[in-house]
């Protein structure tokens, strides 16, 4: 009976350590609302930019997304870089594209590394 526990103990350690590690983890980190917009739109964007592959759809994707959103055009152009890195990365050329055509004079949070 006893290695039989052995065993079970320790499979319960295993298992939950790294969950106790998570819920501590998550509850620490806080999303930006930059964040929680990319997440919430990323598909859309990432559709948008499909219909629209040019560097003017670029700008109307940041366009649309302070429209909507009401933030400037920083973080509007913030949320489009991220909403690509996380749904649609085959559009980060574009994106290098419009950095590349408006680099410093753009306004708008597109920052590729």
């Amino acid at each position: 009976m006893r290695e039989t526990l052995v065993p079970v103990s320790l499979l319960v350690a295993v298992f939950m350590f790294p969950a106790t590690a998570v819920m501590v983890q998550a509850g620490s980190a806080q999303a930006t609302p930059v964040e929680n917009y990319a997440a919430d739109a990323g598909t859309v964007v990432c559709d948008v930019l499909d219909d629209y592959p040019t560097v003017d759809g670029v700008s109307g994707v940041v366009a649309g997304v302070m429209d909507d959103s009401g933030f400037t055009a920083y973080d509007s152009g913030a949320v489009v870089a991220e909403a690509v890195m996380l749904f649609c990365p085959y559009h980060v050329p574009l994106l290098r594209g419009y950095v590349a055509v408006y680099g410093e004079k753009s306004t708008t949070g597109l920052v590729l590394r």
